[in-house]
């Protein structure tokens, strides 16, 4: 757990030492990996919320290289994820929860 830890204090330090925005495209970067690791797998072992994400990603992808008319379609698309039955407390408990499913990259 060590390096683990020891990694995750490089990490932040060098995110804190560049921009926001470099910051942003870091993020959507993970996003993005953690995402196309989901859309690698079989359909049927998609969750479809997971994918339903991808025009989400996309607009962040929009965002943070520089289209500020992005914006409105981020803040559309968390809005709807907020007000959906996804957005909850209750952890893997919560409804629909897939336990071995990939986290939702887009939102995390």
């Amino acid at each position: 757990m060590g390096v683990w830890r020891e990694l995750s204090a490089r990490v932040e330090e060098r995110l804190e030492a560049v921009s926001a925005g470099e910051r942003g495209v870091f993020a959507a970067g993970v996003a993005e990996r953690l995402m196309s690791r989901h859309e690698a797998l079989p359909v049927d072992e998609q969750a479809p919320f997971t994918v339903s994400l991808r025009p989400l990603l996309n607009s962040v992808w929009e965002g943070v290289l520089g289209d500020s008319t992005a914006f409105s379609a981020v803040k559309r698309g968390v809005a709807e994820y907020t007000l959906s039955e996804f957005c909850h407390n209750d952890g893997q408990d919560g409804p629909h929860a897939e336990p071995d499913r990939h986290v939702d990259p887009v939102l995390e």
